[in-house]
């Protein structure tokens, strides 16, 4: 999952429109278990793909790029739609059925509500 993180594209995003980052941080649990960490990464994998596909229209419209100001946008730029699959092809293979898989989604719907509560916060 090093491979998927996100934080250095949000910050150099911020840093390229001098914004400084919010203290994020308090809207996302310290700790995860396993099953939590996957509904977590669903919905920022998730976000990862949709902002691949707004990627072309912002860039073109505000003249953005992955170095300047849509990092985040790009994503994995071309191997965003690959990475999506390999995600979802080790979330079906992991064993989540009954409870784990309620605690997944219950962790997905938490990510959900955590992000909307730090967008209205800002």
């Amino acid at each position: 999952m090093a491979s998927r993180v996100k934080t250095p594209w949000l910050e150099q995003d911020l840093a390229y429109f001098g914004v400084t980052p919010l203290a994020s941080r308090a809207f996302v649990p310290a700790t995860f278990d396993a099953d939590e960490a996957w509904g977590w990464a669903y919905v920022l994998e998730g976000a990862t793909l949709g902002g691949r596909t707004l990627y072309p229209a912002a860039a073109a419209r505000w003249r953005l790029g992955p170095d300047t100001g849509a990092r985040y946008l790009h994503g994995y730029g071309d191997a965003t739609g690959r990475m999506w699959n390999a995600f979802t092809r080790a979330l079906q293979a992991a064993p989540l059925q009954g409870a784990r898989a309620d605690a997944v989604v219950a962790a997905a719907n938490a990510a959900f509500g955590s992000l909307d509560a730090l967008f209205r916060a800002g």
